[in-house]
C-alpha cells in the first residue's frame, strides 16, 4: 500500500470567477487542470461572491460537498437544491450551473469511467476509528479540514495536520488503518475507483 501526504504549505491556491480554489491532489500527478488531462482532481474552494456561475467542464463528473455555509445550487433545466454543511451534490460538468451563498466546499472531479464518493468523518479529541481500505475502491484520501490526527498504516504512524491531505493507493490487498484524533476533527474522506483501462 503506497501513500502520499500533501502538506498545506505546499498546496497552490488560485483565483476563479467566484472566489479562490486550492488544488489538493490531481491524478496522474503530472496532469494539468487547465489542460483537463486529469483522471481525477481533489480541491477545496472558497466562494466569496453571493452569486456565482460554475466553470463548464465537459466530460467531467462533479461531486461537491459543503464544508461551511449554505448553498443554493441550480442546474438549468435539471434541478435546484439547497446544501448545508456536509451535504453533497453530484452533477455533470457540462451543465449550466449557478449558485447563491458564500461557502467553503470540497470538490471531487472525475473523468471517463472513474467514479468516486465523499464522506465526512467527525472525531472528538483522542477518539479512534478503524477503517478498512479498498473494499470497492483503489484510491482513498483523508483531508484534514479541521483538526489534527494520526494515521497508523502498516505500523507506521504519520501526523496529518489541519489542511493536509493523505492519499492511499491499493497495490495487492485490502488494508486496515487506524485514525486517532489529536484534537476535535472534521475529516473529508474520498474514495475513488479509476478505470481499469487506465
Amino acid at each position: 500500500m503506497r501513500q502520499n501526504i500533501f502538506k498545506k504549505k505546499d498546496l497552490i491556491t488560485s483565483p476563479w470567477s467566484g472566489g479562490t480554489t486550492t488544488q489538493l491532489a490531481i491524478y496522474p500527478h503530472d496532469a494539468d487542470y487547465k489542460k483537463r488531462n486529469f483522471i481525477f482532481r481533489l480541491s477545496t474552494a472558497l466562494v466569496t461572491d453571493e452569486e456565482s456561475a460554475f466553470t463548464k467542464l465537459p466530460e467531467v463528473y462533479r461531486l461537491l460537498m459543503v464544508l461551511d455555509g449554505e448553498l443554493e445550487i441550480n442546474h438549468k433545466n435539471e434541478y435546484s437544491k439547497t446544501l448545508k454543511k456536509f451535504d453533497i451534490d453530484k452533477f455533470k460538468g457540462e451543465w449550466e450551473t449557478t449558485s447563491k451563498g458564500k461557502i467553503r466546499d470540497f470538490n471531487l472531479m472525475t473523468k471517463g469511467n472513474t467514479v468516486g464518493e465523499l464522506n465526512s468523518i467527525i472525531l472528538g479529541k483522542t477518539e479512534e476509528r478503524q477503517v478498512h481500505l479498498f473494499e470497492n475502491f483503489n484510491i482513498i484520501s483523508y483531508y484534514a479540514y479541521k483538526g489534527n490526527f494520526i494515521i497508523d498504516a502498516n505500523n507506521k504512524k504519520k501526523t496529518i495536520n489541519e489542511g493536509d491531505i493523505v492519499l492511499f493507493y491499493k497495490k495487492n490487498t485490502n488494508k486496515q488503518i487506524k485514525i486517532t484524533a489529536l484534537t476535535d476533527c472534521e475529516i473529508i474522506k474520498s474514495q475513488i475507483l479509476t478505470s481499469p483501462k487506465r
